[in-house]
């Protein structure tokens, strides 16, 4: 069925340099010393669908793909609706699908979901997967410019409280590297994620960060880092001003 946009995120999307930056450190410098570089395996495709209208949309999508779904496909598209639309973070997500011999999950969330979530910090899910690299499907240059617009005020908030935390560390209230920096940003979307401390890899946050990345994490906040105007980059460090005034710039920035 039509979609409004249809976005990757995740590793299977997005390579990450090294499941253990620790512990494979050795391995990934031998790996680019030969000219390689290390990847994860491909895994599990995320992605986000964002429709207009849900029930319409799973009307038609258990029409052509009813094997997608769960128990629920037995109580009809409204109850589907139902179900993403009042609980959890308003997506609804359909898990373990084959698609063309790859495995795939994506969730369906309305465009007004979508882009309460961005503005507002809603239920911080889908804010927070796209506050990191992700891929556009459809490179159409009005969609894109479209996401632009949507996702500034998420990226805009998401720089600035990384800003204010990295402000709360004596060692790097004033300087830090990119890689310091881009880690506070990925950390936004995993505070109090219980899976941080139980079965989920203990690296993940900087491996999502990692040096590998940095490149497309400022292709993603250049235009915050213009706009808000605390944020200095003098190679190889980037520096903020700390002074009440820029505090109080920040704060400006933050959700409603």
């Amino acid at each position: 069925p039509k979609v409004e946009y249809a976005i990757g995120y995740g590793s299977g999307v997005i390579p990450q340099a090294s499941r253990d930056v620790n512990n494979d450190r050795d391995k990934q410098i031998e790996n680019n010393n030969e000219g390689e570089e290390e990847k994860l395996p491909s895994g599990m495709k995320d992605f986000i669908f964002v429709v207009r209208d849900a029930e319409e949309w799973h009307n038609e999508n258990l029409k052509l793909n009813n094997d997608h779904y769960s128990f629920l496909s037995y109580f009809g598209p409204k109850t589907v609706s139902n179900v993403q639309r009042n609980y959890g973070a308003k997506i609804y997500y359909n898990t373990l699908v084959n698609v063309l011999d790859e495995e795939v999950k994506y969730g369906v969330i309305t465009q007004k979901d979508f882009e309460d979530d961005l503005n507002h910090w809603e239920t911080f899910y889908v804010s927070g997967r796209l506050q990191k690299p992700f891929a556009l499907i459809d490179t159409d240059e009005n969609v894109e410019e479209k996401m632009e617009k949507f996702n500034r005020k998420n990226l805009n908030a998401a720089l600035a409280a990384s800003l204010l935390l990295l402000r709360s560390d004596p060692n790097k209230k004033h300087q830090f590297s990119a890689s310091d920096l881009w880690e506070q940003v990925t950390s936004l979307s995993y505070m109090g994620d219980f899976r941080m401390k139980v079965g989920e890899n203990p690296n993940k946050i900087k491996n999502i960060a990692n040096n590998n990345s940095h490149a497309q994490f400022l292709r993603l906040y250049q235009p915050s880092i213009n706009e808000i105007q605390v944020l200095h980059f003098k190679d190889p460090l980037f520096e903020q001003s700390t002074d009440p005034k820029s505090r109080q710039q920040l704060i400006q920035f933050l959700p409603d």
